[in-house]
């Protein structure tokens, strides 16, 4: 019996540590199992805080690309209504410009006077370096007026011949934005007329270099324009200078 007290001491005491290690050993790994549940839990939790703000960033991103475009369109509107009123003030510059035409070719019955208002008005409304105004006379054209012409070239000018001959017989304007082959530089020739008939030619050649060599739209109409208020001025300026004929037309009558 004393020779197996130590044995079964021993064995006892094994037995003692064992059920002890077992016992820490479970009670480690149920807090392993606690930790581990906790820490699933709480990623569960951060990937849906993760979800919920990729969602977030999403619909802040839908809700940036609505911003950028409305953005976009708003720039789109201001440049449109920018360019509405710059045409706006365009349009009433022209207007102004047209008055102020028109008034200035019938401010005045002196035939000279009135083909002076004619050359100011194309060189700087319209912006030219060499204009010439031809007189319809006698099958022929002749230079009543010029800026920067060289009028023995352009002195006489036959009915028909070359695009302001041409113009003078047909009635028909000239336009070219490059100058012509007849005529070196030539820009437009523009018929001025007194019921329906042919009686000067407005002739416009090189434009100055702000206008790149080529009439606006504005300066269509201005020439338009100036064409039918240069008939009537130049016609009654014309009928004015003959007094005598006048008064025996009102004798006449």
């Amino acid at each position: 019996m004393s020779e197996s007290d130590p044995l079964e001491s021993y064995v006892r005491k094994v037995q003692a540590d064992t059920h002890r290690y077992v016992h820490d050993l479970l009670g480690e790994n149920e807090k392993l199992r606690v930790a581990a549940a906790t820490l699933q839990s709480e990623k569960a939790r951060l990937q849906e805080e993760i979800l919920t703000t990729h969602e977030k960033l999403d619909r802040h991103r839908i809700e940036e690309l609505k911003l950028e475009r409305r953005l976009a369109e708003i720039a789109a509107e201001n440049r449109r209504f920018s360019e509405e009123y710059v045409l706006v003030e365009q349009q009433n510059s022209n207007l102004a410009n047209l008055y102020v035409a028109s008034a200035r070719l019938h401010s005045t019955l002196d035939r000279h006077e009135v083909l002076a208002v004619i050359i100011d008005i194309i060189e700087f409304l319209v912006g030219c370096e060499q204009i010439g105004v031809f007189e319809a006379k006698d099958g022929k054209l002749r230079l009543a007026a010029s800026k920067g012409l060289d009028e023995r070239r352009y002195a006489v000018i036959p009915m028909g011949e070359g695009p302001i001959g041409r113009t003078a017989l047909t009635g028909q304007p000239y336009l070219t934005a490059a100058g012509s082959d007849d005529e070196e530089g030539l820009t437009a020739c523009i018929p001025v007329k007194f019921r329906d008939a042919v009686h000067h030619v407005i002739t416009l050649f090189r434009l100055l270099p702000q206008k790149s060599g080529r009439l606006e739209p504005v300066d269509h109409d201005l020439l338009n324009l100036l064409a039918a208020e240069a008939g009537t001025a130049l016609a009654a300026a014309s009928l004015l200078s003959q007094p005598d004929s006048l008064v025996l037309q009102g004798e006449e009558r």
